[in-house]
């Protein structure tokens, strides 16, 4: 779980209530939430379109807390010495874009 300068990894876990099971994969601390977003989009299959002139999109929460800013680093949800973090993501849709 170490990267070759000796770094720690960080266990990451993103839960889609739709999905049967999580992703998971190990990230480095300064991986922005933008990546990890990415990760998850992809590992589920899932896309950010229009739809019958509806916009979908998807939006990480960690916690109970919405992620809106993506540029923000993993290692800012990672709490005290531990080497995981959990985040759930949800759809949205936004009506008539």
């Amino acid at each position: 779980m170490e990267q070759e300068h000796g770094q720690k990894m960080i266990d990451v876990r993103v839960v889609y209530p739709s999905a049967h099971h999580p992703a998971e994969k190990n990230f480095p601390p300064e991986t922005t939430i933008g990546l990890i977003k990415q990760f998850a989009l992809e590992f589920f299959g899932l896309k950010e379109e229009p739809i019958e002139g509806n916009q979908v999109v998807f939006f990480l929460f960690h916690g109970r807390n919405k992620i809106e800013n993506l540029e923000q680093p993993l290692s800012s949800f990672v709490e005290g010495n531990s080497h995981h973090s959990e985040f759930r993501l949800a759809k949205e849709i936004v009506a008539g874009v």
